[in-house]
């Protein structure tokens, strides 16, 4: 029992789920801290098991993201797409939210653009929060777009 008097969830877990890839040592403890946290930060999450394959997705998905994180770097793929986005989607409801920014940074323009470029750092980077909106349902997908045009300015009136 922990502290707060719920069931212990998480450490390592004895073996990757069935159908799922083989994972080293270390994937494996990534795996039991992945399926803690979630039970930790949720009091409606599904049951250790199912979050431990929840873990192993989000984690066997870390790889494909670094390409994410590549395109990001690279100056000549920036340039042709300044802007990149997460979008999340609940499965059941079909509710969804979208952000989009520049990829770089220094090019954030208010405090929400730079909260949402953190978070999708942290999507990208962390399978953690990917794993905690995939045991609630969620979907998220990453993408990269052209820059938003800026909005045409409004026409002034002009009294005479």
């Amino acid at each position: 029992m922990t502290l707060n008097g719920r069931k212990k969830q998480g450490g390592p877990p004895k073996g990757p789920p069935a159908g799922a890839p083989a994972l080293n040592d270390a994937q494996l403890q990534v795996a039991g801290m992945i399926t803690g946290l979630v039970a930790a930060l949720s009091s409606t999450a599904p049951a250790p098991e199912v979050i431990q394959k929840i873990a192993v997705r989000a984690l066997v998905e870390q790889e494909a993201l670094g390409r994410v994180l590549e395109d990001a770097a690279d100056p000549v793929k920036r340039a042709a797409h300044p802007e990149w986005g997460v979008k999340v989607a609940h499965t059941a409801s079909g509710a969804e939210g979208v952000i989009r920014v520049p990829k770089d940074l220094s090019h954030c323009t208010s405090i929400d653009q730079i909260m949402h470029h953190a978070m999708i750092v942290a999507l990208v980077t962390n399978p953690t929060p990917r794993a905690l909106l995939l045991a609630h349902g969620f979907t998220v997908e990453f993408f990269q777009a052209v820059a938003t045009p800026p909005k045409p300015p409004k026409p002034r009136l002009v009294s005479v």
